[in-house]
């Protein structure tokens, strides 16, 4: 099904780590791929790669100083979870 294009999301729903040589240098929320691609400076295309359910290109080269990507879905809340309520008994 997906999400029509130009909708609004509020939630956060993606998180984006950024890794050099065991140096953290981002650990970030996001709530679209296309604004982590946005804030790292690369297409929606190249992010999409990168995330969970991307093909993780294999043509990156490996050296000591290539950025290590780790995109990941933030866990949602259970939306069928049961709401807790307050009760006013009467007196």
């Amino acid at each position: 099904m997906g999400r029509r294009k130009g909708s609004n999301t509020n939630k956060l729903c993606w998180n984006c780590k950024v890794i050099v040589n065991n140096n953290e240098l981002l650990n970030k929320n996001y709530r679209t791929l296309k604004d982590i691609g946005t804030d790292l400076g690369m297409s929606y295309s190249q992010i999409f790669e990168l995330a969970p359910k991307g093909r993780r290109s294999k043509t990156i080269p490996k050296s000591k100083y290539t950025p290590q990507y780790i995109i990941s879905k933030l866990p949602q809340p259970n939306i069928g979870a049961i709401k807790e309520e307050i009760v006013e008994i009467p007196e």
